[in-house]
């Protein structure tokens, strides 16, 4: 592994961390406030510094940001601008946005100039008969699990808003709230966020009164049409119809959640382009291609609208949540590959490059975990998309930054970016540097990595489920090493384990029933169910699909080829805990819901196969 060991290296002298670090607070003053001016201020500063840089087709994306454009299941949020804020009992000051800018929810609307008086409300008074809603403020204690009944609670109830405190975050910190309310804001609702303290101090003094608690809430906020733009440039390879990606999101409100990574990709960019065109690198094979955006939003967007573009990415890597200190003791980094229906060698190089790179800047003490496929922007690797994107987190471990007040420029190190930096380059340039030596490590690491998730399985019905995994990982690789003699070596492999596998038992009468229909989608990526009608949408609150790896994953293996038997198959190999009658119900609210169609098929008693097919 010389050759991915020495490009380590040279990407690591090619860096520089305080760039880095001049990049996260350039966004981070753009971004504090969380307001479309500021994420239009970013886009126009990541475009510049990449032309600064000599990047070639640097450009600057613009997608529908108006409530109304449908992308899959995605309906775009219209663009925000929170101005000031306030929420008041008597004389006290409960939040107040231009303090905090996160006591107020994203998409939050605008009250009277003078304000507006609003009666606090527990949620158990809900029940009690509370006849106009409209002006009342329910006040309570929220997980991160609880916050999509809340927002369909006050959608259905029709209240005025929500006061929020998040019981798990230490006193005086609190939570970001930007999924409350869109895409739209119909019911011209607000919300705002509490610290532990005065949420639970609110709480007691309703719980004791009497009487009505009016609060006094002002709000100077807009929603406004205009877009979500989408910075993209490119590092030219010789052979540009394949590419490599880079993608991070642009816009959001924290430090490491989002300006970390974005920082990372605009160095990182920066500093091959300059490279390459100096000659201290090689000459690239295949392009390499950054996308800074909006999480999902703009990325699902981009798909839909350059579907041409997406066609030539042969491998890539969404980094965010990074910069915080990676040598502390607990430290964790989650690789994550792409989604099953779409194996890639991007899968094997980005934990090799990610391994030898911790090692090359010592980190003994930080862990390195590989969890099945999490949803955020890698679900591009959606094989109706057909973009193989892993996934590259830093966890925040026992410290609650993510989407709190905490999550500020000050919590990320210069050595941290430099480590996420190096090993993004590195993972990059390997995978379109063409350089024989690089090719042949990533087929090597390709072909183990095939070899070893097949050899635990030689003598199980998952033999055929392996074989075929491996063998579209491998052919993946064609773009790389069009004849490898590698992927013969894996093929006799799979022959001469043919003769111990086992079959399935004969079929029962569940089993049979799941065999028996086809499901084929009809919208590409994940779906959130909030276009639904509220009835069809309460019976499916069971599958939370948003950003839900869990049933996201049976809806990515729905292609139209596979029953709904094949499918619980597969998903339970890499993924225990499913049951068949739920992932049958599963499929049975999507077809109600319009997200599949489906097919009849006679149900036979041979074994079900998995095909990943691209």
């Amino acid at each position: 592994m010389n050759a991915i060991q020495n490009l380590i290296g040279q990407v690591r002298r090619l860096l520089a961390g305080r760039n880095m670090m001049r990049h996260v607070r350039a966004l981070w003053e753009n971004n504090e406030t969380f307001s479309w001016p500021g994420y239009l201020r970013s886009a126009d500063y990541a475009a510049a510094t990449l032309r600064e840089a000599g990047l070639e087709n640097v450009h600057v994306h613009r997608f529908p940001a108006d409530g109304q454009t449908l992308i899959g299941d995605w309906k775009m949020p219209m663009a925000w601008e929170g101005r000031s804020a306030t929420l008041r009992l008597g004389t006290e000051v409960l939040a107040d946005f231009t303090r905090n800018p996160l006591s107020l929810f994203l998409y939050s609307d605008a009250t009277p100039p003078g304000g507006i008086a609003l009666q606090a409300i527990l949620p158990r008074d809900l029940d009690r008969g509370i006849r106009n809603t409209r002006q009342c403020l329910l006040v309570c204690g929220a997980t991160q699990g609880q916050l999509p009944a809340l927002d369909a609670l006050a959608r259905r109830r029709k209240l005025a808003g929500l006061a929020l405190y998040d019981p798990t975050l230490p006193d005086g910190i609190l939570r970001w709230h930007n999924d409350f309310f869109t895409p739209n804001n119909p019911e011209r609702q607000i919300g705002f966020s509490l610290a532990r303290e005065i949420g639970r101090q609110l709480e007691e003094r309703l719980l004791r009164s009497r009487s009505p608690t009016l609060l006094h809430a002002t709000v100077d906020a807009r929603l406004f049409n205009s877009h979500i733009p989408l910075v993209t440039a490119v590092v030219p390879g010789t052979h540009p119809s394949r590419e490599v990606w880079y993608l991070s999101q642009l816009l959001e409100q924290g430090a490491k959640d989002s300006h970390g990574g974005a920082a990372v990709g605009i160095e990182t960019f920066c500093a091959l382009s300059k490279a390459v065109r100096h000659g201290q690198l090689p000459r690239l094979r295949f392009s390499l291609r950054i996308l800074l955006s909006m999480e999902i939003f703009g990325f699902h967007a981009f798909a839909w609208k350059h579907p041409g573009i997406v066609r030539r990415c042969i491998a890539g890597v969404a980094m965010e949540g990074v910069g915080i200190p990676v040598t502390t003791p607990g430290s964790t980094l989650l690789v994550g590959r792409t989604f099953e229906p779409l194996p890639s060698f991007a899968n094997p190089l980005l934990e090799e490059v990610s391994r030898r790179t911790m090692a090359h800047f010592r980190m003994p003490q930080t862990r390195l975990r590989f969890p099945t496929p999490f949803l955020c922007d890698n679900c591009l690797s959606d094989p109706q998309i057909g973009a193989p994107i892993t996934m590259f987190i830093q966890s925040d471990g026992k410290k609650p930054l993510w989407h709190t007040s905490l999550d500020r420029p000050e919590k990320l190190e210069e050595h941290s970016l430099h480590f996420h930096a190096t090993l993004a380059g590195a993972f990059l340039y390997a995978a379109a540097s063409g350089h024989p030596k690089v090719t042949r490590e990533i087929a090597g690491l390709s072909v183990r990595d095939a070899a070893e998730r097949l050899k635990k399985h030689l003598t199980d019905h998952r033999l055929d489920y392996f074989a075929s995994q491996g063998l579209a990982t491998l052919q993946s690789l064609n773009s790389l090493l069009p004849a490898s003699p590698l992927r013969r070596k894996f093929l006799e492999l799979c022959r001469r384990s043919r003769p111990g596998k086992a079959g399935h038992p004969p079929l029962t009468a569940l089993e049979r029933r799941a065999d028996s229909w086809i499901p084929s989608r009809r919208v590409f990526g994940p779906i959130t169910l909030r276009l639904l009608p509220p009835r069809l949408r309460r019976a499916g609150a069971g599958f939370q699909t948003a950003y839900s790896p869990k049933w996201n994953a049976p809806l990515f293996w729905a292609d139209g080829r596979r029953t709904v038997l094949e499918i619980y198959r597969n998903l339970v190999i890499e993924r225990p805990g499913y049951n068949l009658e739920e992932i049958i119900g599963f499929f049975h609210f999507l077809r109600k819901a319009g997200f599949v169609s489906e097919s009849r098929c006679k149900s036979a008693e041979t074994p079900a196969k998995g095909r990943p097919r691209r």
